[in-house]
C-alpha cells in the first residue's frame, strides 16, 4: 500500500513510531547493505538472515514533487472518506483506504510507478494487484498480521509517504514452529518518506508485521 499521515488539523506532518522504553536488547545486526544498516535492527535471536531472499528496502525512490504528485491523486479520493474506527478484520485503528484503480491516477503519477516503482518489485508472472492508498491518523496504528496469503500474492510491498514509521516483524505464532524458538525473535526497519519496502519468502509468509502506533514511537531508542 502507499501509506500517508494527516495530521488532525489537516497538515501532513512526520510521524515516528515504535516502541518508548522497550525490553528489546539489541546486540546483533544483520548484515545488511551499508548503505541501510541505519534503517535496520535486529534482536540477538535473529542470525544467520538472508537479507537478498527475504526483503529490500530502498530509500528516496521518488523525490519530494514525485511524492506530492501521488499525493494529490491520493487526496481528490480520500478526502471525501472519514477515518474509520477500525478494520473489518481489527488489523488497523484510525485509518481511511481506498484501492487506486488506474483511472484515480494522473498520467504523471502512472509514469512514476512505472519508472520508479515497478522495476523496483520482484518479477511474478500473475498480473500485480491495484495499489491501496492507506491514510493512518494521528492516533493510527497497524496491529501485527499477517496479509491474506492466498490473495495478496507472493511478496507485499509498501511505499510510505510524509512520515516515518517504524515496522516490527516478528514470527507468526501459528506458523508452526516452536514458541521457544520464536521468542526474541525480533525485527525493526525505519521507514522514511519515500522509501519502498518489500517483504517476500519468510517473512511474507511466516511472520508478521505491524506499523507501531505514536504510544511507542522511538527508533533505537530516538524519538
Amino acid at each position: 500500500p502507499l501509506r500517508a499521515r494527516k495530521s488532525a488539523t489537516g497538515r501532513m506532518q512526520i510521524r515516528r513510531l515504535s516502541r518508548v522504553g522497550s525490553a528489546w536488547r539489541f546486540r546483533r545486526r544483520l548484515r545488511v547493505p551499508l548503505a541501510l544498516a541505519s534503517h535496520v535492527e535486529a534482536s540477538a535471536a535473529v542470525q544467520d538472515f538472508d537479507w537478498h531472499e527475504n526483503f529490500s528496502l530502498h530509500l528516496d525512490v521518488i523525490s519530494e514533487e514525485e511524492e506530492q504528485t501521488l499525493l494529490r491523486d491520493m487526496d481528490k479520493v480520500l478526502r471525501r472518506r472519514r477515518y474509520m474506527g477500525d478494520h473489518w478484520d481489527g488489523v488497523i485503528l484510525r485509518y481511511r483506504e481506498i484501492g487506486m484503480t488506474p483511472d484515480r491516477w494522473s498520467d504523471e503519477s502512472r509514469r512514476i510507478q512505472s519508472d520508479k516503482i515497478l522495476p523496483l518489485l520482484p518479477q511474478v508472472e500473475t498480473p500485480l494487484l491495484e495499489p491501496h492508498a492507506l491514510d493512518l491518523s494521528e492516533d493510527g496504528a497497524i496491529f501485527p498480521h499477517v496479509d491474506n496469503k492466498e490473495f495478496s500474492g507472493v511478496f507485499v510491498a509498501g511505499l510510505s509517504l510524509l512520515s516515518s514509521a517504524v515496522m516490527r516483524l516478528e514470527p507468526e505464532r501459528d506458523s508452526g514452529a516452536d514458541d521457544k524458538d520464536q521468542d526474541g525473535r525480533v525485527l525493526e526497519l525505519l521507514l522514511q518518506p519515500r522509501s519502498l519496502y518489500v517483504l517476500k519468502a519468510e517473512l511474507r509468509y511466516s511472520w508478521t508485521h505491524e506499523v507501531l502506533g505514536a504510544a511507542e514511537s522511538a527508533f533505537r531508542g530516538q524519538p
